[in-house]
């Protein structure tokens, strides 16, 4: 007989409103039939605790910050609030199909719970009624297809952990205001494996908060550091091929900004990491040059920032 030990979904919102309600109602209308729904409040300027309060079942617990802090710490809110032996993770503007619990598990469960205790789902985003599907052919040791950004992971609203990892891997770290599923995921990964389920179970709508170049650059300061040790680990060469993809991105920011000295300045600075490399091309492909170059020339052009155009579904 199957079993269907809880699971804790907690979804951080913040000014959530307007898609607060179609992500729990993808979390109600799952397959699976045992879960708590943890709504953590980041202290919303607008209606969004209204809404939530409207929806009645009685599995939706709402938890309310008196103060706005950050997505980290409102997940923090909800993992120390749970009572599941699994926990899982919806941003607010995201939602799930009705199988993703029910198939996550069960392919998790397949698998030896004393390397594997994590697993994600394939996302798919949909912008001006278009949708594309990341790719997910990979699982196990992602260390370096996340480093290397070479997968599109999607990982803030397909995670799901056993409640022992998250015991044991703490909390997430609440000096991220971005790229905190990508943090938490790399801790995870110094000690266990990480399942993939390639089926596409999580649907995103729109943009989602395009850093400029100057966030990016504050995150990736932070990021580089935090894991240099174990970037290093990976020996000399791969290190310069993952400090250079990520320059290479603070620069496209830059770009999509129309900031024309740092789109140069961090392209030569991602340049500086290949140049041992008989094979640059490989290290940082060449289709991002002229796009990095189209989209410095559009910003300035159009004055349109990166939030805009990826609106428009232009990135």
């Amino acid at each position: 007989m199957e079993k269907y030990p809880l699971i804790s979904i907690i979804i951080p919102t913040y000014n959530g409103s307007k898609n607060i309600h179609r992500a729990i109602t993808s979390i109600l209308n799952q397959t699976y039939p045992n879960i708590e729904i943890i709504v953590v409040d980041d202290a919303s300027k607008d209606n969004t605790v209204e809404v939530v309060e409207q929806i009645k079942d009685s599995r939706i617990k709402l938890l309310k910050h008196k103060e706005n802090k950050n997505g980290a710490a409102a997940r923090n809110t909800g993992i120390k609030e749970s009572k599941g032996e699994y926990i899982a993770f919806l941003d607010d503007d995201d939602e799930w199909l009705p199988e993703k619990l029910m198939k996550q598990m069960r392919y998790l469960n397949a698998k030896d719970s004393k390397e594997w205790k994590a697993a994600l789902t394939g996302r798919s985003t949909i912008i001006n009624g278009k949708k594309k599907n990341g790719l997910f052919d990979r699982e196990g040791d992602l260390r370096i297809t996340i480093y290397m950004m070479q997968r599109p992971l999607g990982m803030g609203s397909s995670l799901l952990i056993s409640k022992d990892a998250v015991n044991e891997i703490g909390f997430f770290n609440e000096k991220y205001y971005r790229n905190q599923d990508v943090e938490y995921v790399l801790r995870y990964l110094r000690k266990y494996k990480l399942a993939v389920l390639p089926d596409h179970l999580v649907l995103g709508f729109g943009a989602s908060g395009i850093p400029s170049g100057d966030k990016l650059v504050e995150v990736k300061n932070i990021l580089l550091k935090d894991f240099e040790e174990d970037i290093n680990g990976f020996g000399t060469k791969q290190a310069k091929k993952i400090y250079a993809r990520h320059w290479l991105q603070v620069s496209k920011h830059y770009a999509l900004d129309g900031n024309i000295k740092q789109t140069f300045h961090y392209l030569f600075k991602s340049l500086s990491y290949t140049i041992l490399f008989s094979n640059k091309l490989k290290i940082v492909p060449l289709a991002n040059y002229p796009a990095i170059f189209y989209y410095l020339l559009k910003a300035i052009i159009t004055g349109e920032k990166s939030q805009d155009r990826f609106a428009k579904g232009d990135i």
